[in-house]
């Protein structure tokens, strides 16, 4: 109820209770009372406006009559859906289209092809004739070998005789040979074991060869090169010596002809001035006189003579000494040179041995990162393992669930219904679907799905359960059950001789709980399963007992003579090789997906992380054979 008060404010009530007016308008849409279209209430202009509708809508933006009827009814909500039915309608009309042509065009292959299936069959005929023959042809053949078999037999005994009277004439012999073979056997042994242990040992000599060879070179080639050296350190030395004594005994003649010319020049002088005087004192007179002077000149010029071939020798002396000193000063810088080269190499030698120590400490180094990192390698590929089998597992689960769920939706509405009742624990004793209590191998499916309909049976303890599932379902309007009645089946199943040993199905039946085991007697009873319809035709009726037998193709014979089975398609999967998975609740469903889900990505990025590491555990691999290159590299330069 409402009440209204004059301040425009409202109260609402339900039964006598305060509400509000979003719980009554809950309540009356409960009641199946249309609050939002309010078409209860037609005013005089909404009759107007109705009858000038149209009687349909001219397109999907306005309304007509029967838009209008449909939405008051609530009819409209269906109109998308079956547009969308045709859709799918139509579709599956153009798939039938296109599946019938084609059934169309095999079954005219199918035509076509009748004539070969003819000569096949005539050639197949003939091939079993050949084969026959060949039978015969190979049978009396045998029979020809039978014979020279024992012909051959008494030969070998014979020969068998000769050959122990031999062996007792030589038995010494063969002992002595018995003892050679094993002396022999033991030797090889002996051999083998040191051939194994000296396999590595030759190895390692050929490869300590190479490097004596490459040792070898490397000395001549350093031998030769330190004689070169040495000779011409020694050439060089010789020449110094001989340019020293050159320069010692030049250095000798020249001071000795310097005096010698000082000398001399000093004698000119003297005599010059005296000349000089006696020109003035006689310079009337030296008409007279210069023939005196020029007979004084003549004696002068051996003088002269012997000057100008010291002064020459003089001078060639000076130049030989300065050629001398040059090369000695050459020697000397050549000299300087080598020391100052031998003081290079000695400082790179320093540094080539402490670089050679760094590499040498970086080789370690990076062994023991290899072996480290090779160890934890190990040890991701064990965890990746784990981590696979957890994945592997995990995703397993949810695939069983999901079959689990997938085949609990396709069961029927009434073991559905029941299962669902079982689940909420308003039906005990319940066991399920016949066929579901037990398995089979997959080799029977089609017998056990044809010889025993009643797998789709139901299960019960007891027959008050069975009723209570009866009433149930009569109740709900469900459908119809066939129940089996544990209590009331017998406990004593007989165990019978069947003819040619052959198995009865209920043998092959493997119960979930020996519980069980009546109700399958109870579906088969002695049913026999044959490989074939000629071997199930002796079974049913070659003694003095009619047996009820299938065969593995799924044909039928009863008891009373009566034939079933053909046709292109078999009953099978009414029973199956391992017990169907329980039903899977929701949220356990979406903990499996979601365990599976995070163990996938887990796997993922372990094997991210597992590349990344092995792409630097394969750097470090390629660098160790670079240092250990270095390192031999600097070792020769050493060297």
């Amino acid at each position: 109820a409402r009440s209204a008060f004059r301040n425009n404010s409202s109260v609402y009530t339900i039964n006598g209770d305060r509400s509000n007016f979003t719980e009554v308008t809950t309540l009356l849409k409960g009641r199946g009372i249309d609050l939002d279209h309010k078409r209860f209430l037609i005013l005089q202009g909404e009759v107007e406006s109705i009858a000038q509708m149209k009687p349909k809508a001219p397109n999907e933006h306005e309304d007509g009559l029967l838009e209008y009827l449909e939405d008051i009814i609530g009819t409209s909500r269906y109109k998308e859906p079956i547009e969308e039915t045709l859709v799918k309608v139509d579709q599956l009309n153009e798939d039938r289209s296109e599946k019938m042509n084609r059934l169309r065009l095999i079954e005219r292959d199918k035509a076509s092809l009748e004539e070969k299936k003819k000569e096949a069959e005539a050639w197949l005929r003939n091939k079993n004739e050949l084969v026959r023959a060949q039978n015969k042809i190979y049978q009396y053949y045998k029979l020809g070998h039978l014979r020279n078999e024992e012909e051959v037999q008494g030969s070998i005994e014979t020969l068998t005789k000769q050959l122990e009277q031999e062996r007792d004439k030589n038995k010494d012999t063969i002992a002595a040979i018995d003892e050679l073979q094993r002396a022999y056997d033991e030797r090889v042994k002996a051999f083998e074991i040191v051939k194994k242990e000296t396999a590595p040992l030759v190895k390692q000599l050929q490869t300590l060869e190479k490097q004596e060879v490459t040792l070898q070179e490397k000395r001549k080639h350093v031998m030769t090169k330190g004689k070169k050296l040495a000779k011409s350190l020694k050439e060089d030395n010789t020449s110094r010596g001989e340019a020293e004594r050159l320069i010692e005994n030049h250095t000798e003649s020249m001071d000795k002809n310097r005096k010698e010319v000082e000398k001399l020049e000093k004698s000119l002088e003297v005599e010059e001035a005296e000349l000089e005087k006696i020109a003035e004192s006689l310079k009337d007179k030296t008409e007279v006189f210069h023939a005196q002077i020029e007979a004084k000149q003549k004696e002068l010029e051996p003088w002269n003579a012997k000057i100008n071939k010291k002064q020459a020798e003089l001078d060639l002396a000076t130049n030989e000494r300065n050629m001398l000193a040059e090369k000695a000063q050459a020697i000397q810088t050549s000299v300087d040179d080598a020391a100052k080269l031998v003081e290079d190499l000695v400082g790179e030698k320093r540094a080539k041995e402490e670089q050679l120590g760094q590499l040498k400490s970086e080789l370690v180094a990076l062994k023991k990162e290899l072996a480290g990192g090779e160890k934890k390698l190990q040890g991701m590929e064990e965890q990746e393992q784990k981590l696979r089998s957890k994945a592997s597992s995990a995703r397993q689960k949810t695939d069983e669930a999901k079959a689990s769920q997938a085949a609990n939706t396709s069961a029927n509405a009434v073991l559905d219904s029941l299962n669902r009742m079982k689940a909420a624990g308003r039906i005990t004793g319940f066991h399920g679907r016949l066929g579901d209590l037990g398995t089979i191998p997959d080799k029977y499916d089609v017998a056990m799905s044809t010889a025993c309909p009643s797998l789709n049976h139901l299960v019960v303890d007891q027959v008050k359960q069975g009723e209570a599932c009866i009433a149930y379902l009569k109740a709900q309007n469900i459908g119809r059950a066939n129940i089996y009645v544990l209590e009331k089946l017998g406990k004593n199943i007989p165990s019978v001789q069947t003819p040619e040993n052959a198995p009865r199905l209920y043998d092959l039946v493997k119960p979930k709980d020996p519980k069980f085991a009546p109700a399958f007697y109870k579906a088969v009873r002695d049913t026999l399963v044959a490989d074939n319809l000629e071997q199930a035709n002796r079974l049913a009726f070659g003694g003095q007992r009619r047996w009820r037998v299938v065969t593995l193709a799924g044909q039928l014979i009863d008891t009373s003579g009566t034939m079933s089975g053909g046709g292109t398609r078999v009953m099978k999967g009414l029973m199956s090789s391992k017990f169907a998975a329980e039903s899977v609740r929701p949220e356990v469903m979406r903990q499996y997906e979601q365990e599976a889900e995070e163990a996938g990505r887990t796997l993922d990025e372990f094997l991210s992380e597992k590349r990344a590491f092995v792409g630097e555990l394969e750097e470090l691999q390629k660098r160790i054979p670079q240092v250990e290159m270095s390192v031999s590299k600097v070792e020769l330069d050493i060297k």
